[in-house]
């Protein structure tokens, strides 16, 4: 059964991102991010959604093929994507701080 939370801006004919977007990443789509977070992310033409992670598979899985980007499993996998140049971290804050340090250690935009 489909997340209806991921209903919300997923139509590429509304992005106008340019070709010089910022590529991000997001770690953690809670209910939150899935609502509100992806699709403002869509509508913004300076940033484009280059992928996501969470641990959930199916989460994971269905916000990737609804916002027709990358679905990586693990965060070791995210970060050493040469691709994406910045991290947009929505995990629960009590881990922000150990996150967010691993996102700058590997070089990328926090």
């Amino acid at each position: 059964m489909k997340n209806k939370s991921l209903s919300a801006v997923t139509d590429n004919s509304l992005s106008q991102t340019r070709d010089d977007a910022v590529r991000v990443g997001v770690w953690g789509i809670g209910g939150h991010v899935r609502k509100n977070i992806l699709g403002a992310i869509r509508l913004c033409p300076d940033v484009r959604l280059l992928g996501v992670h969470t641990r959930q598979d199916d989460i994971r899985r269905e916000a990737a093929e609804a916002y027709g980007c990358k679905a990586w499993s693990m965060p070791e996998e995210m970060l050493s994507d040469p691709d994406l140049e910045a991290v947009f971290v929505a995990t629960p804050i009590g881990h922000h701080h150990v996150h967010g340090e691993a996102v700058l250690k590997a070089g990328k935009h926090l």
